[in-house]
């Protein structure tokens, strides 16, 4: 039955939380907003629960099956702080701590102690100390405020972290352990984050969705590598996504359609980071992935062929592009030559991989390269002498950059930054002039 399911729904799985992109604003200021397969939900800010779309199982909650194809709020309920979509189930957390459950119930993800779908919420049991939610596709996952874990639903790969392959029809502990502090739910997979910074996984591995570098199932939850510096995650249908500390973006997992965002199709089963440090939030669908830098921006990546990148094209995208009006833009993809010691009036080499990362115009770019202090471009910087780089790029598309700078026989001795900018000398629509800058990773050490 289970893998009958995965061979029906295969064809409508592309569009799992494009809702991102394509979803127009309901009402008033809308706080939350969750996708299942064919299904949306969304909070307002007065605490009311509103969904629409396919409502074959109950999973938009409103005591019918009867597809919607506009927002109906669900109830009379003002007391809703959280919501998550799965396949075809939904769950949500109230102000006063209780979890609440609805839609297909075929492996128990409800988890109210049977298989037999819902088509309103109802309550799962009687505590009132739940404070987050997740669901996959066939099961669920929850934190109480007491740092414990929770999981039900479907098992069939040991993404319920037991140690087994059994469903569970009810929520059941994972472990003894009290310091989880954030989850995410993949199709069988699941990840969570705990409050000393690791991160951890379990369930289908095929793709190395997991990120422990094989592609072996793990029934229970494994750490990934012994870095301690996670702060948030995201999981996609087979693949995962994670920021650190330092606002490093770090994917790993299934890449067939680039969802990684590493210029590539390989899989990969260990988290390797894409692009600079400047990433602040994430998102996974089923075969791309969504993301903002810390600048405000959307860049999106990966499976295209609905639109579900919001690029205005239906191409698949192998890296990050930014998402908006047709601008064109740089990035930095690598800069080599840079970890030396140099004198005032030396020269050296700068090979820079750029990108105008635009969806829609070609862009003709001046490109400069600064020495700084810090990773910020501003006016105290001194300009590197050398060849100016003046290069025509399409939307989408690369060129590596090789060239040679020297320094300025006044320039102070210190640690710095090599910069490279670009000036849109034919003056393009941009949506934001400032992010034309990108700093190296490593300094160069000027003597004195």
């Amino acid at each position: 039955m289970r893998k009958l399911l995965i061979i029906s729904y295969s064809l409508f799985l592309f569009i799992l939380l494009s809702f991102l992109i394509t979803w127009k604003q309901v009402g008033a200021e809308t706080p939350q907003i969750a996708s299942g397969l064919v299904h949306s939900l969304t909070l307002k800010s007065d605490g009311t629960l509103w969904a629409w779309g396919c409502n074959c199982y109950g999973q938009l909650g409103d005591g019918t099956t009867i597809d919607c194809i506009s927002p109906k709020q669900i109830g009379t309920d003002n007391n809703w702080v959280s919501i998550a979509a799965g396949l075809g189930h939904s769950l949500a957390l109230k102000s006063d701590g209780t979890l609440w459950a609805w839609g297909f119930n075929c492996y128990g993800q409800l988890g109210d102690g049977s298989t037999t779908d819902s088509t309103s919420p109802k309550q799962i049991g009687a505590d009132n100390d739940w404070v987050s939610i997740a669901a996959g596709d066939l099961h669920s996952i929850a934190l109480k405020s007491d740092g414990t874990l929770w999981v039900w639903g479907d098992n069939c790969c040991g993404q319920l972290g037991d140690g087994s392959t059994t469903d569970s029809t009810s929520p059941k502990q994972i472990g003894a352990d009290n310091d989880w502090v954030s989850i995410a739910a993949g199709n069988y997979h699941s990840l969570a984050l705990r409050s000393d910074g690791t991160i951890w996984t379990w369930g289908w591995n095929y793709y190395g969705q997991l990120g422990d570098g094989t592609t072996t199932d793990s029934a229970s939850p494994k750490q990934i590598g012994t870095d301690n510096n996670w702060v948030s995650i995201a999981a996609g249908g087979e693949h995962s996504l994670a920021l650190r500390s330092d606002s490093t973006l770090w994917t790993w997992g299934c890449n067939c359609y680039g969802q990684l965002g590493d210029d590539t199709t390989t899989d990969s089963t260990s988290p390797k980071q894409i692009g600079p440090n400047n990433w602040v939030s994430i998102v996974a669908g089923l075969g791309h992935s969504l993301a903002l830098k810390s600048d405000y921006t959307l860049w999106a990546w990966g499976f295209n062929a609905l639109g579900q990148l919001g690029d205005s094209t239906k191409t698949d995208r192998h890296s990050p592009v930014k998402i908006g009006k047709g601008e064109a833009d740089l990035v930095l993809m690598s800069a080599s030559n840079l970890s030396v010691k140099k004198k005032c009036g030396d020269s050296f080499k700068v090979t820079a991989t750029v990108r105008n990362s635009g969806s829609k115009q070609s862009g003709k770019f001046t490109i400069r390269f600064y020495l700084s202090l810090d990773t910020v471009k501003d006016s105290s910087d001194i300009l590197l002498k050398g060849r100016s780089n003046v290069i025509k790029l399409s939307a989408g598309k690369s060129s590596i950059r090789k060239t040679k700078v020297t320094i300025p026989k006044a320039t102070p001795s210190g640690n710095y930054y090599v910069i490279v900018c670009a000036d849109d000398t034919n003056k393009i629509t941009e949506i934001d002039k400032n992010n034309n800058c990108t700093a190296s990773q490593t300094q160069i050490e000027i003597l004195p």
